[in-house]
């Protein structure tokens, strides 16, 4: 969260509208090729990789959408 208590939250667009992510804390942007080791787990992770020397869980975000669940409001 921010010092004013408001998540940090990373927003994608795709083509089927957008998708915000609530994450726990921006370390850094990189731009930075890196070599992704295979292992999702059949949601929207699907790998881990080495970035900038630390150890970090890929995401891809079209990919989120098709994952969960949405419960309609009411």
């Amino acid at each position: 969260d921010q010092p004013d208590g408001r998540p940090n939250v990373v927003v994608h667009a795709g083509d089927d509208g957008y998708v915000g992510l609530v994450v726990d804390e921006l370390i850094d942007i990189v731009n930075e090729r890196f070599e992704l080791q295979a292992g999702g787990d059949g949601t929207a992770v699907v790998g881990t990789a080495i970035i900038q020397g630390r150890v970090a869980e890929v995401v891809d975000p079209a990919r989120i959408p098709k994952t969960i669940r949405l419960e309609p409001a009411g």
